[in-house]
């Protein structure tokens, strides 16, 4: 998966770029405050506004470097299988993992998926065994008084606590999630077919969304508003996430094999170099659907020029155009598919350049009109 904008780097560990959402700002701030005015005035009312705050700001900046514990814990998997992680992007409802390709074994996919889990449970017992030690060993879930606990005890054990919830809800068989996965995987490896195990995993990771969804509602309708609310905006969001997860997959696997040279556009109009900005406009732009003009010189090709570039205070094509060669072009021996990951940012289409020859133009919307019409017609 790509990574989501609106993040932005904070470190990198094991050569995987770590970044930061902004929504997890709100997230980080609604678990402080919830544990601030909440759960630990009422575990510990006789402390004071210092320690209360200290501890509910502490135990939410562990719980991030948890969540990180857990993405890691997928890269590091993938990466002992020949799969590497660009990166990883924490948001609003935990952690992406920018794996540069699926798995192409049952087994592997298993592996990963599993390892998120299995490391949030790591983390639980890690937490508890440090909750009872701080407490002298003497912590008794079953005649457990938190009042007795010290403020790292407390930390660690609430800590035990939501890992251990994060690693069942992962196992859930909800399909981009962990368990979902896992379910796909072992799909996958019973009938030997990817992508019916993939339709099959998000049409239960979608049923199981639509279930939150209806929790949520009997929530309301229970007089819980914002619990309620809760549950259906992330019923919801795993709903749509299933279904964009599935398609992503199976439309990768659908243009394995073809190359940039199979899906670029051919037919497109070039504009020779000494045309005025003003002739390029009245007779190119506002008579053609094309946004990627290749500017030829002499007979050959020495830059392009795409209509976002008009907006500028140039004069002339020379000044405006991109010239080749350049960074950001295309070859049409490449993978459909790193070419989808190249275009994914870009709102213009880019060139495919052989030598100093535009030979082709592709965009992201060229490449899904193809394989619509591929699938109808080829």
């Amino acid at each position: 998966m790509t990574a989501l904008t609106g993040a932005w780097k904070l470190a990198t560990v094991f050569g995987i770029d770590i970044r930061l959402h902004f929504s997890v700002v709100f997230i980080l701030l609604l678990i402080i405050s919830s544990l601030g005015t909440g759960l630990l005035p009422e575990w510990h009312p006789e402390w004071t506004a210092l320690t209360t705050w200290s501890a509910a700001t502490l135990s939410g900046v562990l719980f991030m470097m948890s969540l990180l514990a857990h993405e890691l814990s997928h890269a590091l998997t993938g990466r002992s299988r020949g799969i590497e992680t660009k990166g990883i992007t924490l948001f609003l409802f935990g952690g992406l993992a920018e794996m540069g390709k699926d798995a192409d074994r049952p087994q592997d996919e298993f592996l990963i998926a599993a390892a998120g889990p299995a490391a949030s449970l790591a983390l639980a017992v890690l937490f508890y065994w440090l909750a009872r030690a701080l407490s002298g060993g003497a912590l008794d879930v079953a005649e457990l008084d938190f009042s007795q606990l010290a403020p790292a005890a407390t930390v660690c054990l609430w800590l035990s606590a939501v890992n251990f919830m994060l690693a069942l809800f992962n196992l859930l068989p909800g399909f981009p999630l962990d368990g979902g996965r896992v379910f796909r995987a072992l799909l996958w490896w019973w009938s030997g077919d990817m992508v019916q195990a993939t339709r099959r995993a998000a049409r239960l990771g979608s049923l199981f969304g639509w279930m939150l969804v209806a929790w949520g509602v009997l929530q309301v309708l229970q007089g819980d508003l914002v619990g309620g609310l809760w549950l259906v905006f992330i019923g919801w969001f795993l709903h749509r996430l299933a279904e964009a997860s599935a398609t992503h997959i199976l439309m990768t696997r659908k243009l394995e094999g073809f190359d940039v040279a199979d899906v670029m556009r051919t037919r497109f109009e070039r504009v020779p170099l000494e045309t005025s900005v003003r002739s390029f406009v009245d007779d190119y732009v506002l008579r053609s659907t094309q946004i990627l003009w290749p500017i030829e010189d002499g007979g050959r090709d020495v830059g392009y020029l795409t209509t976002d570039r008009l907006a500028g205070g140039e004069t002339s094509l020379k000044q405006m155009m991109v010239p080749l060669p350049g960074d950001e072009v295309l070859s049409p021996d490449l993978d459909v598919n790193a070419a989808l990951a190249r275009l994914a940012n870009q709102v213009a289409p880019l060139p495919v350049v052989v030598g100093t020859r535009v030979v082709g133009i592709v965009h992201q919307a060229d490449i899904l009109r193809w394989l619509a019409l591929h699938e109808r017609y080829g």
